[in-house]
């Protein structure tokens, strides 16, 4: 559960510091500033990408359970699909905490250089245009923090009851002792869905971050 929540909070830093680009197009012959920022908009739909990867699977994990709830078939195979949906979930989230692990590194780079560019800047026209880019970036991570908050919180909970459901079964895998707990494959399913509208709504922020960027086009779902 704690790799999963430090997934959230590293998806998030990752994401602000893409937002604070001052990027022109690419161009065989990039500036370093350029290339920074191209990196950095990489770094961003990458971990669009890995979100929206990750939803996909809480959705198979889910069709693996309602599968052995609804006894489709044999229990022993039904549940032995389910525990590896799990686990593939859980791989998910550590193959995202990775992203974002390389995406912080990029990100710190760009943030530590442009600040030291923009030092060396007297115009007070560009100045002003930098503090009203920070500015927007701290609004921003507002935003992507808080919905990335109750994402994490979401998920969390979801997968204690997944793991306690699993706990259950191996204990008492038949078909009595599954319609036992009937309401709670109904909660898990419920939540689930909690849990995907607020991955959905930290993927349409990061999608509108990326209309603003090179190319004005979101990342492709």
């Amino acid at each position: 559960m704690r790799h999963a929540g430090r997934m959230w909070s590293c998806r998030v830093i990752a994401v602000v510091a893409s937002i604070a680009l001052a990027a022109g197009c690419s161009s065989d012959k990039q500036t370093e500033g350029e290339k920074r920022a191209t990196s950095a908009a990489s770094g961003l739909k990458e971990t669009r990408a890995e979100l929206a990867a990750g939803r996909a699977q809480i959705d198979k994990m889910i069709a693996s359970m309602n599968a052995l709830r609804d006894d489709q078939g044999n229990l022993q195979t039904e549940f032995a699909t389910f525990n590896t949906e799990v686990k593939n979930t859980e791989a998910a989230a550590a193959k995202t905490r990775d992203r974002a692990a390389s995406m912080r590194a990029r990100s710190a780079e760009y943030q530590t250089k442009w600040r030291q560019e923009m030092a060396t800047v007297d115009d007070p026209t560009l100045r002003a245009a930098a503090d009203a880019r920070v500015q927007m970036v701290r609004e921003r991570f507002d935003s992507i923090k808080a919905k990335a908050a109750e994402g994490r919180t979401a998920y969390d909970s979801l997968m204690k009851q997944l793991k306690s459901l699993q706990t259950y079964l191996s204990n008492d895998l038949t078909a009595p002792g599954i319609k036992a707990v009937t309401p709670v494959f109904d909660k898990a399913t419920a939540d689930a869905k909690t849990v995907n509208e607020k991955l959905d709504a930290v993927i349409a922020e990061l999608d509108s971050v990326s209309s603003a960027m090179p190319g004005g086009q979101p990342a492709k779902k």
